[in-house]
């Protein structure tokens, strides 16, 4: 996931671990869309992409669904 949203191997964003966290300074896919007034939402059930592994910032929209919780995305 830090791979597809950073553009980066997980040797560059250190995410090598499924309990790691991504940087709060790593620049991601959202981080360029902010800057250049791209709109943008991210919407995941996939609990290793949720905000405490990091993958909440920059997004202007951001939703996580438990898997469990039988809510539809």
């Amino acid at each position: 996931m830090a791979s597809l949203l950073t553009g980066l191997p997980p040797s560059a964003h250190n995410l090598t671990d499924a309990g790691a966290r991504l940087a709060a300074g790593q620049t991601t896919i959202a981080g360029v869309a902010r800057d250049a007034a791209v709109r943008t939402a991210f919407f995941t059930g996939v609990p290793p992409s949720f905000k405490a592994f990091g993958f909440g910032a920059s997004w202007e929209r951001f939703n996580e669904y438990l898997p469990s919780s039988g809510d539809q995305i």
